[in-house]
C-alpha cells in the first residue's frame, strides 16, 4: 500500500516542480510577476485547509473516461515540453504546460475522492494559473492604455495642485524634465498581484461568485488608484527637487503603494465576506483515507513522463554541436558627432544584459542615427525571455514615442547575410522616428536566425537547437522627410556598422 501512494506523489511532485521551475524564471525577471514567488505557498496554505475540511470520498462513477482524459493531458505533455525548450519566453508554452498538469491532478483527485474531493480541491489547484504572465498581446494593450491613463490623471492632479505638466504618450513633462511612467515595460506592478490576491481572499473568505467578481472589481480600481497616486508623488518630486529625487523614491514608493493596495483589498474582503456561521459547516471528525489511484496507470504515465524528459534531452544534446554565426556591431567612432549615450539604470535593471552599448552619431546624409546593441549569452533560459519581450512597440511608448505605423518585416544585406529587421515609424510631438529592429538568435552557420518568430521557434525544436545566444540591435532614424528615405539610409550605411562573422 505504501508503495501505492509513494509513485503518484512522485510522479505528481516531479511535474508540478517542472512547472514552477519554468513559471519561477518570468517571477524572478519580470517585476509585475514578482508575486508568483508567493502564489506555491498560498496554493499550499488552500489545499491544506481543503484537506482538513474534506468531504467523505466517493466513489468516482466513470473511471474509464478519467483515464482517456489523463491519458490525453499526458500525451500533450511531450510537443508541450519540445517546444519550451527553446522558447521559454512564449507565454502560451506556459499556460499549455499549466492546464496539462492541473488537469492531470485533477484527474487523479477524481480518482481518490470522486466528485466531492473534485469541488474541494479544484480551487487550490487551479489557484497557480494565476502566476502565469498573461499573454503578450492583452497585456500589450491593457498596459499601453492603463498608462496612458495613469499619465493623463497624473497631470491633471498635478494642475490642481498648481504643477504645470504636459502628457506625452506614457512620459509627463514637468519644469525639471521628463519623468516616464516606465511600467509600460514592467506593468503596472500592483495590478496583476492585486488580481490574486482578490482571488485568494475570495475563496478564503468564501465570498459567493458574485462578490468574488465584486472584490476583484474592486481590486483592480484600487491598484489604478494606487499607481495613479504613486505617479502623482514622483512627479511632485520631480518637479520640485529635480529629476534626482525620482531615484531615491521609486522604489520604495513602489512598494508602499503594493502594501497599501494590498491591506485596502484584505479590507474589503472582509466587509463584503458573509458572516462565518453561514459558510463553515459545524466541526466534523475529518473525512476517511481516499481511494487509491490505479496502478496499472500510474506505472504508465511515470514511464511515459521519464520517456518525454530523457528523449527530450537526447534529441537536443545530440544537435548541440556546430560553428554559430553573431552579429558584430562596428562602433562609428570615425562618424560625424559620434557620442556615446548612457543606458538608463532602470533599463539595465529590466534587460539584465551580459553586454550592452548604445551611442549617436550623424552619418553622411545628414540623418541622425541611435544605435543600441545588447547581447545575452548563450545557455540560461533568461537570455531568450529577456532578448524576446523588450521590443520598441512596448518600451518606446514610456518615452513619449507613439507607434504610427510598422513598416514589415525589412531585410538587408550584409557582405552576402541577409538580416531581416522590423520597421516602425513612431512620432513623438512634430517628429518622426524610424525604427529598426532585429533579434539574432546565433544559430549553425548557414542558418543563423535573422528574425525571431513563432515560425522559427517551432523550427528550432525540428532543428534541435536550444540555449543559443541572443543579440538585439535597434537603429532609430531622426531628421529623414518619408520612411522610404530611411530605409533607403538603412540600405546604404548599415553595412558599415554591421556585419555577421562565425564565432569562435
Amino acid at each position: 500500500m505504501t508503495n501505492r501512494r509513494l509513485l503518484p506523489l512522485l510522479i505528481f511532485g516531479t511535474l508540478w516542480a517542472v512547472l514552477l521551475r519554468h513559471l519561477s524564471v518570468h517571477w524572478a525577471l519580470n517585476p509585475q510577476y514578482s508575486f508568483g514567488w508567493l502564489v506555491p505557498f498560498l496554493a499550499a496554505f488552500l489545499l491544506f485547509q481543503a484537506w482538513q475540511e474534506r468531504p467523505e470520498p466517493a466513489q468516482p462513477l466513470n473511471t474509464r473516461a478519467a483515464k482517456w482524459l489523463a491519458g490525453l493531458w499526458a500525451l500533450s505533455i511531450l510537443p508541450t515540453w519540445l517546444l519550451e525548450q527553446p522558447n521559454p519566453d512564449w507565454r502560451l508554452i506556459s499556460w499549455a504546460l499549466g492546464f496539462e498538469i492541473i488537469l492531470l491532478s485533477l484527474c487523479a483527485v477524481y480518482w481518490m475522492g470522486g466528485k466531492n474531493w473534485l469541488r474541494s480541491f479544484a480551487f487550490p489547484i487551479c489557484f497557480i494559473l494565476t502566476a502565469i504572465p498573461w499573454p503578450t498581446g492583452l497585456e500589450l494593450v491593457l498596459i499601453q492604455n492603463l498608462m496612458r491613463a495613469v499619465a493623463w490623471g497624473t497631470v491633471e492632479l498635478l494642475g490642481c495642485f498648481g504643477i504645470a505638466a504636459l502628457q506625452h504618450g506614457n512620459v509627463i513633462e514637468v519644469g525639471t524634465g521628463m519623468l516616464g511612467i516606465d511600467e509600460a515595460c514592467s506593468g503596472v506592478r500592483s495590478l496583476q498581484s492585486t488580481f490574486m490576491a482578490a482571488i485568494f481572499l475570495g475563496h478564503l473568505y468564501r465570498c459567493s461568485l458574485p462578490r468574488r467578481f465584486a472584490l476583484i472589481g474592486i481590486g483592480i480600481a484600487l491598484a489604478l488608484l494606487c499607481n495613479l497616486g504613486r505617479a502623482t508623488f514622483l512627479a511632485w518630486e520631480a518637479a520640485r527637487h529635480g529629476m534626482d529625487a525620482i531615484a531615491k523614491y521609486h522604489d520604495p514608493a513602489g512598494f508602499t503603494i503594493l502594501t497599501i493596495c494590498f491591506v485596502l483589498v484584505w479590507v474589503a474582503a472582509l466587509l463584503i465576506a458573509p458572516a462565518p456561521s453561514a459558510t463553515r459547516g459545524p466541526n466534523r471528525s475529518p473525512a476517511g483515507l481516499p481511494h487509491p489511484l490505479p496502478t496499472r496507470f500510474m506505472i504508465g504515465l511515470a514511464l511515459w513522463l521519464a520517456t518525454v524528459f530523457l528523449a527530450t534531452e537526447v534529441w537536443f544534446r545530440l544537435h548541440e554541436r556546430g560553428p554559430r554565426e553573431q552579429l558584430i556591431f562596428q562602433w562609428p567612432e570615425s562618424r560625424a558627432n559620434f557620442r556615446e549615450l548612457d543606458i538608463p539604470a532602470q533599463s539595465v535593471s529590466y534587460l539584465k544584459f551580459d553586454e550592452g552599448r548604445a551611442c549617436r552619431w550623424k552619418e553622411s546624409d545628414m540623418g541622425i542615427w541611435h544605435a543600441f546593441y545588447f547581447q545575452w549569452k548563450a545557455g540560461p533560459a533568461r537570455s531568450r525571455i529577456l532578448a524576446r519581450s523588450h521590443r520598441p512597440e512596448v518600451c518606446l511608448p514610456a518615452g513619449g514615442f507613439k507607434l504610427k505605423e510598422e513598416l514589415g518585416n525589412l531585410r538587408f544585406d550584409l557582405q552576402g547575410h541577409e538580416v531581416a529587421f522590423s520597421g516602425y515609424t513612431f512620432q513623438r510631438d512634430e517628429h518622426m522616428a524610424y525604427v529598426f529592429f532585429c533579434t539574432w538568435e546565433d544559430g549553425h552557420q548557414g542558418n543563423a536566425r535573422t528574425q525571431w518568430s513563432r515560425f522559427t521557434g517551432i523550427d528550432s525544436v525540428l532543428r534541435g537547437e536550444r540555449n543559443l545566444g541572443q543579440e538585439v540591435v535597434e537603429f532609430i532614424l531622426l531628421d529623414y522627410f518619408s520612411a522610404e528615405e530611411a530605409i533607403a539610409s538603412m540600405r546604404a550605411h548599415l553595412p558599415g556598422v554591421l556585419s555577421v562573422r562565425q564565432a569562435m
